[in-house]
Parts: structure tokens; sequence; C-alpha cells
């Protein structure tokens, strides 16, 4: 073991130096992916229910006891997710995630979900996006409708 020799100083600060600007860059390049994720908001989100030969898709099936819908993202940030919001006569309150309602823009989402009409409803489609892991509401962009007409 006499006559070896260890790492000379030189080679030891050059390695230190280029772990620590690694270390540096690998930070940076983090926490700009963090600030972006941070800039997502509503003012991009929009939703609309989609037309067909001038009329809106999203009525009641009676027969069915179903209401059938379809809405499209026409905003230019994809949609992380939708809920829907039902409120009936007696003011009580039901909000129903929608299942698989990534939507990007321009991208459509349609379904035909059961559905209790007996009295008089008002029914609302939030659109919700991913904030800092936390799921955001837009509620300035929910499209509202009082009634649903017979499909």
């Amino acid at each position: 073991m006499l006559g070896k020799k260890g790492m000379s100083p030189l080679i030891v600060t050059i390695l230190l130096i280029a772990f620590a600007v690694a270390l540096g860059t690998m930070i940076m390049n983090w926490s700009s992916n963090v600030a972006s994720g941070a800039q997502v908001s509503c003012d991009d989100v929009r939703l609309e229910i989609q037309k067909a030969f001038d009329k809106e898709i999203l009525c009641y099936n009676e027969n069915q006891q179903k209401m059938r819908f379809v809405v499209k993202n026409v905003g230019s940030s994809p949609l992380d997710f939708m809920i829907y919001r039902r409120i009936s006569a007696d003011l009580k309150t039901k909000d129903v995630k929608m299942p698989d309602s990534y939507l990007g823009p321009g991208k459509i989402y349609e379904a035909d979900i059961i559905f209790d009409m007996t009295d008089k409803i008002h029914l609302e489609f939030i659109p919700g996006i991913m904030r800092g892991g936390q799921e955001v509401l837009c509620t300035d962009r929910t499209i509202v409708r009082e009634s649903l007409p017979s499909c």
C-alpha cells in the first residue's frame, strides 16, 4: 500500500464543480416546470354545448330516463375534468364528476346519463383544471340550463 497515491486536489476540485453545476441545472429545470404548471388558469377554458342542425345536443329521453349531451372544449387550454351540477325544485344539489372527461382543445365529450326528471331542474356543466395538484372549478365558465328539451 505504500507508494499508492490518491486523486490530485485539482481533479477533485474539478469533479466537485461539475457536480455542483449538474445539480444546479437540475434544480433550475425542475423549478421552471413547477412554475409553468402554476400558471394554468381558467381564462383559456371554455365549454360549449355542441350543435347539430342548429339545435343543441342536450336533451332528455323520457322513455329511457336519460339525459343526452355533447359538449365541446372551444377554449385554447385543455380541460382536465368536468362536473355537472343538478339543482332540483326542492333545492337539493347534486354534483357528479364525469368519468374520463379530459378534453383537449377542440375535442368533444358525449354522454347518456341516467337522470330522474320528475320535477323542474337547474343544470350546470362546470369545467375544471388541475393547478398545483389541486382540482379547481372554473365556475365563471359554467354552462347553465333551466330546462331540458325532449329527445
